[in-house]
């Protein structure tokens, strides 16, 4: 069943906490606690696949504390990440200490609910972190496609989802037109080899045959939880969905 759900922490601030701050708490909730050698949650051979279920925010700035959001794919991740993600919990992010105040599912969805909504025709998207995807060995592009997002969804969800959805094909692409956008190119740097450049901002998609909007729609209300693009199990590819994204003019 997919879930979102927020981890808010106190002694941190959010630009003191870099992707591999994330990544490595995240990590550390879901798969690999400080010391055990290997997850209950999480089977070995899983650790090193592309998706492993859930994706994860950049830190952010509430009034109750610098928060990261975690979404979840997979059933089995919510109990250690309420084992692991209580109250008081310690985490480190480089020389700083801080503490879990609250861990709270704030959004969550039954398959058969994602399946008999009503779809929309049109899609406001918000890419809240840089959004890219990979064009070669140690390569990537901030162009952010509706094929190309759709189709990792597609991927990921059809992993754990109980019934497969349909991928987007080069035919179905052709009929999601991207009718606003405003998007800035930012650079990232996850580890010294690992640098490109990703997009952030808005767009706007729309399908031009509605017969064919359930398919898309379905597709495009799993991107909170499996954020779009590459390394969104560390911060990259997070996604927010609006009615329709408002045009500039």
């Amino acid at each position: 069943m997919p879930s979102l759900w927020r981890v808010t922490l106190s002694g941190v601030r959010p630009e003191h906490i870099t992707f591999g701050g994330v990544h490595n708490m995240v990590c550390m909730l879901l798969e690999r606690p400080p010391g055990t050698a290997a997850s209950p949650s999480l089977p070995d051979e899983e650790h090193d696949v592309p998706f492993k279920g859930y994706s994860c925010t950049l830190p952010f700035a509430t009034k109750a504390g610098t928060c990261i959001d975690i979404g979840l794919l997979k059933d089995v991740l919510v109990a250690p990440l309420q084992d692991r993600g209580f109250p008081g919990q310690e985490i480190t992010f480089g020389h700083r200490n801080a503490k879990v105040v609250s861990l709270d599912c704030v959004e969550n969805h039954t398959w058969p609910s994602i399946w008999q909504q009503c779809p929309q025709r049109a899609w406001g998207l918000e890419f809240f972190s840089p959004t890219a995807k990979r064009v070669g060995n140690g390569m990537f592009s901030p162009w952010i496609d509706p094929v190309t997002i759709l189709r990792g969804v597609a991927i990921k969800v059809n992993k754990y989802a109980p019934v497969p959805l349909q991928g987007v094909d080069q035919e179905l692409g052709k009929l999601i037109a991207v009718t606003d956008l405003s998007l800035t190119s930012e650079v990232f740097q996850l580890r010294e080899k690992v640098v490109g450049a990703g997009a952030m901002g808005g767009m706007r998609w729309q399908i031009i045959k509605p017969e064919k909007a359930a398919e898309v729609h379905r597709l495009i209300q799993l991107l909170p939880y499996t954020g779009a693009g590459v390394y969104t199990n560390w911060g990259l590819g997070t996604v927010r969905l609006a009615s329709t994204h408002q045009s500039r003019s």
